[in-house]
């Protein structure tokens, strides 16, 4: 630590980056795992549900209970959220249900899974981890912008050159996957 001064840029670079790291390995092996489909749950309920999609959500809502009742699964906490052809109910780190709802008006796909670690990992990953988790992401973001201007405050005199190349090259790449991508 430089004299007189109670944290050095580098001590704050370090400490930033090693409190994070946890996350950005987080981010980094979900999201290749992501990319090529791995390991997604298998639902231990996996069944048809009488339920026509035209129905009120309150009658939608009694035969999901009623049915998981039966099925001996306690209802998932959390609130329900109803899209045009499926409602899905739960946290996606717990228990949850997702029921696929037939337009046609025959029985609904009702599947009730518990998700493994990777799965949990993965919805942290996609901002699904709940609120507290998603400040400290925001919190993430910023660290980022830290990390980042301390690394040019420590070493922009000494290694000017090369940090322009490599940054001229990062925007260049990035570019060209975006444009081909």
């Amino acid at each position: 630590m430089a004299r007189g001064r109670i944290f050095s840029w580098l001590d704050i670079h370090q400490a930033v980056s090693l409190f994070f790291l946890p996350l950005v390995l987080i981010y980094t092996l979900t999201g290749v795992f992501d990319i090529f489909d791995f390991h997604r749950p298998e639902p231990f309920i996996d069944s048809q549900l009488d339920m026509p999609a035209n129905v009120y959500r309150d009658a939608q809502e009694a035969a999901i209970r009623k049915f998981l009742e039966e099925a001996g699964v306690a209802a998932p906490g959390g609130r329900i959220r109803y899209y045009e052809r499926s409602i899905f109910w739960g946290p996606r780190t717990a228990l949850f249900v997702g029921i696929d709802l037939n337009p046609e008006g025959g029985p609904s796909r009702i599947r009730v899974f518990e998700p493994n670690l990777y799965y949990r990992l993965l919805a942290l990953h996609k901002n699904q981890g709940g609120s507290l988790f998603n400040y400290f992401t925001w919190l993430f973001a910023a660290a980022h912008a830290v990390v980042y201007l301390s690394a040019l405050r420590l070493f922009f005199k000494k290694y000017r050159r090369t940090l322009l190349w490599s940054l001229g090259g990062g925007i260049a790449a990035t570019l060209l996957f975006v444009c081909l991508g």
